[in-house]
């Protein structure tokens, strides 16, 4: 009989993953694959995923399967109170087309800012933020860096893995969830937890957020757009 292992309740990490129908599978099996994998390391649960779909009780990924909403928000300030508050929001937002949409979504963006609760953006929000002008730089896929610096001139997007500005760090796309969620873990665990995690993946140390992306245009150092 193994025995349990202790559980140290500074350990104890809340985190909640916002969804929209489209969503991308292969970002939240990313993000929540890695989470899991921790839990096994460490022996208990001590990473608690929960999901909030915006405007809806499910949402569908884009390759068709679905994932149900497990908590609810009502009103923010009781969603990020001190004895609730997540640790971290993971965004991966499918087309966001619809204003209503929009509007959640921004008000939930605003909220974890306010109350000091890190953002991982995944999806389709990052043009949000753009928008909005929360954030002054942010990763893209090299396949739609160009695209976006013409429609954003004043804002520095990076052909890298990922970027953190503003207490939000966004994501290039692709198996680059991967990379943000092992920065994740390696900022609240520590290094050794991490390197156990990542030869359980079978993948290298997480590569640093400045890496450039393979085949990628850029031209210098990694960014497009004004500095």
């Amino acid at each position: 009989i193994k025995d349990t292992p202790p559980r140290d309740r500074s350990k104890l990490k809340k985190i909640i993953i916002v969804l929209s129908c489209g969503f991308s599978a292969l970002s939240v099996a990313s993000v929540t694959s890695i989470f899991k994998l921790v839990n096994d390391v460490i022996g208990w649960s001590c990473i608690q995923i929960e999901f909030l779909v915006l405007g809806n009780k499910s949402a569908k990924s884009s390759c068709g399967f679905t994932i149900f909403s497990n908590v609810k928000l009502i009103n923010y300030d009781e969603f990020f109170s001190l004895n609730h508050r997540p640790n971290a929001v993971f965004f991966c937002l499918g087309g966001i087309a619809k204003d209503t949409l929009n509007i959640s979504a921004l008000r939930t963006i605003r909220a974890s800012l306010k109350y000091n609760v890190p953002i991982y953006s995944l999806g389709e929000e990052k043009e949000l933020l753009l928008k909005e002008n929360m954030i002054k730089s942010s990763a893209w896929h090299w396949s739609r860096a160009r695209v976006v610096a013409e429609k954003y001139p004043n804002h520095i997007v990076q052909e890298i893995f990922f970027e953190t500005d503003n207490r939000i760090t966004t994501c290039a796309g692709g198996i680059a969830s991967i990379d943000i969620t092992l920065a994740f873990v390696r900022n609240e665990f520590g290094d050794e937890l991490t390197e156990k995690v990542c030869h359980h993946l079978l993948v290298r140390f997480p590569r640093k957020k400045s890496c450039l992306q393979p085949n990628t245009h850029s031209l210098e150092a990694g960014s497009l757009g004004n500095s």
